[in-house]
């Protein structure tokens, strides 16, 4: 797919900085929507001092770009430099035309909605609007125990807070609304609406199953081959056999004494794959259930440093937004996220510093990497999930695994 232009990107992001700065002073400041971040400060200083938005919101973001030019350089900050001056420019210019009768539920619906098409177009064109994103990479050079998520979360909770201490607790529980739908908006924008829908269906009459639904309803089928726990009967699973000259062509190399490098197998070399077999053979049999299996839950907890380390091989083979297969993408985007809420879940069940610090560091790493990928994953409900702020919410995390865990059955 042919790149677009420098300036074609630059008229993508001026969009989103008004699709940004539209609902900030239309929607959210006439009935004191407070969802965080420097535009949170903007409408508590507008209410409280009449200080005009785009007047806050420029002046933090121009002290913000100061220091970040000073201690990150540049080509750092280049890109967010535009931004934020268009978010300013777009706050001033933008008329002042409140909308929705003070209708909170609408203005936190609709608002979410052009925040995150803002959103959305910024980061797909490689940038973010600044604010709280940018104070936190500052803050997280000199307080080095502590992630930036971890930073900014603190740092948007304050703003919250700070909105709730004014406006009082009702405009807070709809900005909880206006959060939710901003995610969904951008994170819909970002990765497309298409969904496909996977189905394992467990039966004795599996060939009969398979053969209605390839000739009634025109889709594939995978067999695969397992042992059931409760009633020892086998069932089916599958494995993923490469040629072994795409295997030298596309330079697979697997780490020496690591476990979990099937990971590693599957994921480098499927974008050098251009045509898919399946063969319907009884190839070998797996006993699922054992306590020493390197994928049973405990074993994984003790041995969580090897995980961490098949993540960040596999978050450094690809940018997945280059591979120009739509469906191909998705799924090596969705696998990382499931290499990523592993490691995290791992992490927080063993209830050890050492492994928590760990944890901070993978999505530091992440970030550091890739940003648009971080922000997809990191932003998504399975990541928003993982990093949960405090013990409470680490409770929760664990909460949602044990159910998940009980819904699907894995060890």
């Amino acid at each position: 797919m042919k790149k677009q232009p420098v300036w074609m990107e630059y008229v993508w992001i001026t969009l989103g900085a008004i699709f940004i700065a539209f609902p900030i002073k239309n929607i959210y400041a006439p009935v004191n929507l407070v969802t965080g971040g420097v535009s949170g400060l903007a409408i508590i200083f507008n209410k409280m001092f009449g200080v005009p938005l785009w007047a806050t919101t420029a002046a933090i973001n121009a002290i913000l770009f100061l220091v970040s030019l000073k201690l990150l350089g540049w080509n750092y900050v280049k890109r967010t430099a535009y931004t934020m001056a268009a978010l300013s420019a777009s706050l001033a210019w933008i008329p002042s035309v409140p909308m929705f009768n003070g209708d909170m539920i609408i203005s936190a619906i609709f608002g979410g909605i052009c925040t995150g098409i803002g959103v959305a177009l910024t980061i797909r064109n490689g940038t973010s609007t600044g604010g709280t994103d940018m104070l936190a990479w500052l803050i997280r050079l000199k307080l080095k125990s502590r992630s930036v998520v971890e930073i900014m979360q603190f740092l948007d909770a304050a703003v919250v807070l700070a909105g709730i201490y004014v406006f009082g607790i009702q405009p807070a529980m709809y900005a909880l609304i206006t959060v939710y739908t901003v995610t969904k908006v951008s994170d819909s924008l970002i990765e497309g609406v298409n969904f496909s829908k996977q189905i394992f269906v467990i039966s004795d009459k599996s060939e009969e199953i398979a053969q209605a639904v390839m000739q009634e309803l025109d889709r594939g089928v995978t067999a695969i081959q397992a042992t059931g726990m409760y009633s020892k009967t086998n069932k089916q699973m599958h494995s993923v056999i490469y040629r072994r000259q795409l295997l030298l062509d596309c330079g697979l190399e697997m780490p020496k004494h690591t476990f979990y490098v099937d990971n590693i197998f599957v994921y480098q070399p499927l974008p050098h794959v251009r045509t898919l077999y399946y063969l319907d053979v009884n190839f070998y049999r797996y006993f699922i259930g054992r306590g020493d299996q390197s994928v049973n839950e405990a074993v994984m907890i003790g041995r969580i440093d090897q995980q961490l380390k098949v993540t960040r091989l596999m978050l450094s083979y690809y940018d997945p937004y280059k591979i120009e297969n739509r469906r191909l993408r998705q799924y090596m985007i969705l696998y990382l996220e499931i290499m990523m809420v592993v490691c995290s879940i791992l992490a927080i069940k063993s209830g050890e510093k050492d492994n928590m610090l760990k944890k901070k560091e993978i999505w530091y790493h992440l970030k550091n990497l890739n940003f648009r990928l971080f922000m997809r994953i990191r932003w998504g409900f399975l990541g928003q999930s993982m990093n949960l702020p405090g013990k409470a919410g680490r409770q929760v995390s664990i909460l949602g695994y044990k159910i998940t865990q009980k819904f699907y059955g894995f060890n």
